[in-house]
């Protein structure tokens, strides 16, 4: 059994506070070529002869599109994090309507969940969308290190020291403690195939609106055996 190494939100402040104000900007400039470039391989697309054989090509080139479009997305979202408004939530609600998109996939990968939740009043300041996407991509992250095989999810949430902790533990692949070093860093992904491979800005983003909240993010993971993600959150009232 390997030993887990472990990464945590990383003095990157300052790194992403300039990528932030840089990426609404960056979304822009991407979107504005994108959508005529969109328009005019559908034109293109819907005018060739239903036999062409380069049609493998133009489905290459729409896949390619849409990584694009899904990073000026990603882009959008870190920019407008700064305006985010911030209510009294149930963290436990926010939780579970994330897990509840994933319900067919868990069942369809065969991932047993297992929800351990040990204090009924959750309640913290935060943005429901902000709070709902990092809880899904955490969630994401997990299933993809598990997919093809059966697995299980635990998802623990607890309290103390006026926190709230949610920790979120997997049974899949694992990551190298070369790259755990590296997981917060803008635009790195461990996922090579293009289907797969995301922009890069899943984990930056978790750990933006993380941020935002007051709160720390943590990764603990054995190359082979498992991850656990460690979302720890200020209750409200107890500042």
């Amino acid at each position: 059994m390997g030993s887990a190494a472990s990464s945590e939100l990383p003095g990157k402040s300052e790194e992403l506070t300039a990528l932030t104000s840089l990426a609404g900007h960056i979304a822009h400039e991407i979107n504005n070529p994108l959508e005529y470039i969109t328009n005019y391989l559908y034109l293109l697309s819907d005018s060739l002869p239903e036999g062409f054989k380069g049609r493998d090509y133009l489905d290459k080139i729409e896949k390619g599109i849409g990584n694009l479009a899904a990073l000026a997305r990603s882009l959008l979202e870190l920019s407008r994090a700064a305006d985010a408004e911030f209510h009294p939530l149930n963290a436990l609600k926010t939780l579970d309507e994330a897990i509840e998109a994933f319900q067919r996939l868990l069942r369809e990968r065969n991932v047993r969940l297992l929800k351990n939740y040990q204090c009924p009043d959750c309640t913290v300041s935060g943005s429901e969308p902000m709070l709902r996407q990092v809880f899904s991509s955490v969630i994401e992250n997990a299933l993809d290190a598990m997919a093809g095989d059966a697995g299980t999810l635990s998802i623990t949430v607890s309290r103390g020291n006026a926190m709230l902790f949610l920790e979120f533990s997997d049974t899949g692949s694992g990551i190298s403690e070369e790259n755990l070093e590296k997981l917060f860093t803008p635009f790195f992904t461990t996922k090579k195939s293009i289907e797969k491979r995301g922009t890069g800005l899943g984990l930056v983003l978790c750990y933006n609106f993380i941020m935002r909240h007051q709160g720390a993010i943590r990764v603990a993971s054995t190359a082979g055996e498992g991850t656990t993600v460690t979302i720890t959150l200020p209750l409200l009232g107890h500042g």
